[in-house]
């Protein structure tokens, strides 16, 4: 593993609240989206995901269930 979250003093791959790791031959860092964006599965750019707002009409992946 190079550079990035290593001690030694390394310049800090990660500079921003909400930036990500990603790879795709080196450790890269992938910036935080905006509001209402998620990170997606997208095998069509680079680094296998990308930030993109999420299709109408889906449900979220969480849900909070109260029973009793």
């Amino acid at each position: 593993m190079s550079g990035g979250m290593q001690g030694g003093g390394a310049e800090p791959i990660l500079t921003t609240k909400g930036d990500t790791l990603t790879f795709s031959t080196e450790e890269i860092r992938n910036p935080i989206g905006v509001d209402g964006e998620v990170l997606m599965a997208d095998s069509t750019v680079p680094l296998g995901v990308a930030w993109s707002v999420p299709a109408a009409g889906g449900s979220p992946i969480w849900e909070i269930m109260v029973y009793g």
